[in-house]
């Protein structure tokens, strides 16, 4: 299958699927546009020099974010996939290989990623606008938009965060699709989820990542010494979850 071929397939099944592909685009944006609204006011010159504390409560808080949000984006990606299976069957159905599959897979994960960046560096571009007025309205110090300028960094930390997310996720689809045969993935949507064979272990081992983030969101004591201590919590809970 030539790259022009594939490019249409993958333009057709974007356009046919565009009522879980737009949602899954637009909430992928808006998780990316509060990743560059965070790395944006770390690197501001009135944040850095007036408000360390708050540097480093956001550098903490962009790292649960991007947990969160991958969390989040492969779950969507699992959702879409599953609808899809009929689609992928078909193909295989029809004569098509699977490296042919994977080229198709391939030209959406770029233009999904394209899409997502574009409206991610426009909202987060907004929403960091929006904050750095917002921070000097709370400190009632007054700010204009003129020192929060653009900084080709904070771009591209938030497209590579993009590219690695939706490049991990799109290995998972190919490697998934590549283990299963037409007639399982048309069989695949009215199996249930699987329970895994170590339920138990991972159960203990859940309930002592939440026991260790719960105690020490509630016993540490101090001030910054107590902001890390309840990042590890969340992080912790987060695991055990």
């Amino acid at each position: 299958m030539k790259n022009k071929m594939a490019l249409t397939f993958a333009l057709k099944n974007i356009r046919s699927q565009r009522e879980s592909h737009i949602p899954y685009i637009l909430s992928s944006s808006l998780i990316f546009a509060i990743v560059y609204t965070m790395v944006s006011l770390t690197k501001n010159e009135y944040v850095l020099t007036r408000h360390a504390m708050l540097v480093q409560l956001i550098g903490m808080g962009l790292i649960v974010v991007l947990i969160l949000g991958f969390i989040f984006l492969a779950y969507g990606n699992k959702f879409i996939m599953k609808r899809r299976n009929k689609e992928f069957a078909l193909y295989g159905i029809l004569g098509l290989e699977k490296k042919h599959i994977s080229k198709i897979i391939f030209f959406e994960f770029i233009i999904n990623t394209l899409l997502i960046g574009v409206l991610s560096f426009l909202m987060g571009h907004l929403f960091g606008r929006v904050s750095y007025l917002g921070l000097g309205k709370i400190m009632d110090f007054g700010l204009d938009l003129s020192g929060y300028p653009f900084y080709a960094e904070n771009l591209i930390f938030t497209f590579l965060a993009i590219l690695i997310f939706s490049f991990v996720l799109y290995l998972f689809n190919v490697i998934r699709i590549s283990k299963q045969t037409p007639i399982e993935l048309l069989n695949y949507e009215k199996t249930g989820e699987k329970e895994p064979k170590s339920k138990f272990i991972f159960a203990l081992l859940g309930l002592a990542f939440l026991g260790t983030g719960y105690y020490i969101a509630l016993t540490a004591k101090g001030t910054i010494m107590s902001f890390s201590y309840f990042f590890i919590a969340v992080i912790l809970v987060m695991i055990g979850l």
